[in-house]
């Protein structure tokens, strides 16, 4: 608990300067204020002998303390924003750098959905229901001071006491009642809302599923998280509500009483109509801070949970951060490795992948072949064995200087070319440009490199672009996993003569396309029900009987 409180500290802290100011501004404009009423009783005591030159003096003064305090107040809405702003970017730039540091298995424990929620939505709510009540909090408690002060030592000692008695009172205890439950409904709402617009992406982006026919049902699973977000936002609002009538009641009671204690002295003639007048003007500056406290005092409270969740999430110790592999110099050794799925496990596998050979790893859907490549980007968690990197173990050391994976179904950012092939300028451009014209010809490179948005492309030309990625990265490992499938024949043959004319470049391979020129790897690997059958050259692998049962299996169906 200690180590969020620190975090948000240091949000605090990043904006101190705009908090000291927005204080200060706020201070000579509550200041400005609480001489009006002060103003108001000399004018009403003054009435019997009241002048010009004194009307004029009051007057102007009252022009004065009005003047200040609107150009005060402009001032300090100015820095208002803009300390939210800070606030609110730090705070995502933070948790957004945060998150892309997660281990893959982490990330993927919550919907990208969810992620996309805490940016958009609890991020900034955190700024409006916690930051801005914690320095309104400060700044109405500083008008109470000021407003106190003015009552008790230039309008009436008597009356002022008991005010600001019941005011402190009112602002300790009301905000207690019912905190609890209303942070609870708030961050069970929080958390619906997540859910929906984890659903939302869910379903848009199955979009080519909405048809005619299938329209009707997913407007009902669309419905029934809706449904169930919007009960639970109503829950927050009924609690909220009742709440607001209970605390609203503690402030009528301070008007009541301040009410009464004017009319008492006033029926015993122990104040004036002007102090009796400033007194009541007084009232409403009392009230208006002390409900205020109240409700932010309850709004912060009722940000606990969102609170507490984003500095979890922020609360990721990256002090120890792995030491990056250099280079590759000898090979990759899986030994003994065992990653168990549900209904399907890749068990005791043990294998050596040497620098500079090139590796295909074939097998049926389902037997594992992706495994391999999956466990050694990290993108799955052992259950048994290790894999090392020239002799280092691969949980303890950074690959990404040395390895790229790309895979069936690579992602491509709603960006342009340059921006998806060099992961926004990870890369120089220009490096292997000629390579790109040679290898898909120049009508389709045009095609390609001048779509603005590469999301549009078809599911051949994202492959292409996931494959000029890795050409750039020009890492000493490259990971394939099925990322020809989609290509037209041409472009695919070029890209396989091209990846098998790579040299010092240890490649591993997913492929289920038999004629995938396998006899240009140095060794082939056949990988049956997750456990590897047989390794060797194509020749040697066609061989044995593994491969024939695997061969007839996969022509008869």
């Amino acid at each position: 608990m200690k180590g969020k409180h620190k975090t948000m500290r240091k949000y605090l802290l990043s904006i101190r300067k705009y908090i000291a100011l927005e204080i200060v501004l706020d201070l000579i404009s509550s200041a400005a204020l609480a001489f009006l009423p002060y103003l108001i009783k000399l004018l009403f005591d003054s009435a019997n002998h009241m002048s010009l030159r004194l009307l004029v003096t009051l007057a102007s003064l009252y022009a004065l303390c009005v003047l200040v305090s609107l150009v005060t107040t402009y001032l300090h809405m100015i820095v208002h924003w803009k300390r939210g702003v800070a606030f609110e970017v730090a705070l995502k730039r933070d948790f957004f750098k945060t998150i892309t540091r997660y281990r893959y298995q982490k990330f993927i424990s919550r919907d990208v959905g969810e992620y996309i929620s805490i940016q958009a939505h609890e991020i900034t709510q955190l700024e409006m229901d916690y930051l801005n009540p914690l320095l309104n909090i400060i700044k109405m408690a500083n008008s109470i001071v000021i407003f106190g002060a003015v009552l008790l030592f230039l309008v009436d000692i008597r009356i002022g006491t008991a005010i600001i008695a019941l005011s402190f009172f009112s602002a300790i205890l009301v905000p207690t009642l019912g905190a609890k439950t209303i942070s609870h409904r708030l961050k069970v709402y929080l958390d619906a809302r997540g859910e929906y617009m984890a659903k939302m992406k869910d379903l848009l982006e199955g979009f080519k599923l909405i048809r005619p026919d299938t329209r009707n049902s997913i407007f009902r699973e669309h419905e029934a998280v809706l449904s169930k977000t919007a009960q639970q936002r109503f829950q927050y609002g009924k609690i909220k509500s009742l709440l607001g009538v209970v605390r609203g009641f503690f402030l009528y009671l301070l008007n009541i009483v301040a009410f009464s204690l004017v009319g008492w002295f006033m029926l015993i003639g122990e104040i004036t109509t002007g102090t009796a007048a400033a007194t009541l003007g007084f009232i409403e500056s009392f009230i208006t801070p002390i409900q205020s406290i109240i409700t932010d005092m309850a709004t912060i409270r009722g940000t606990k949970g969102i609170k507490d969740k984003v500095l979890a999430m922020l609360d990721w110790n990256t002090a120890g951060d792995m030491p990056p592999a250099t280079a590759f110099n000898e090979a990759v050794a899986f030994e003994g490795v065992t990653v168990r799925y549900k209904d399907f496990s890749l068990e005791n596998f043990s294998f050596k992948f040497h620098k500079g050979k090139k590796y295909a790893i074939i097998g049926p859907n389902g037997s594992g072949k992706s495994t391999v490549v999956r466990a050694l980007m990290k993108y799955v968690d052992l259950d048994a064995g290790k894999i090392c990197v020239d002799g280092k173990e691969l949980h303890s050391i950074d690959t990404t200087p040395i390895m790229w994976c790309v895979d069936q179904h690579e992602h491509i950012f709603m960006s342009d070319f340059f921006s998806n092939t060099t992961v926004f300028g990870t890369v120089p451009h220009e490096k292997t440009l000629p390579k790109f014209l040679s290898l898909i010809g120049e009508a389709k490179f045009n095609s390609i490199s001048n779509q603005e948005n590469c999301r549009l492309l078809s599911g051949g030309e994202k492959q292409i672009i996931g494959l000029f990625r890795a050409m750039l990265a020009d890492k000493d490992i490259l990971l394939l996993d099925e990322p020809l499938s989609a290509m037209d024949s041409q472009v695919s043959q070029l890209m396989k003569l091209y990846l098998s004319s790579l040299v010092d470049k240890t490649i591993i391979k997913v492929t289920h396309d038999l004629t995938d020129h396998l006899h240009s790897f140095d060794e082939i690997l056949l990988i049956l029900d997750g456990k590897l059958c047989t390794s060797g050259s194509w020749a040697q692998v066609k061989a044995t009987e593994a491969f024939a049962s695997f061969y007839f299996n996969s022509s008869s169906k």
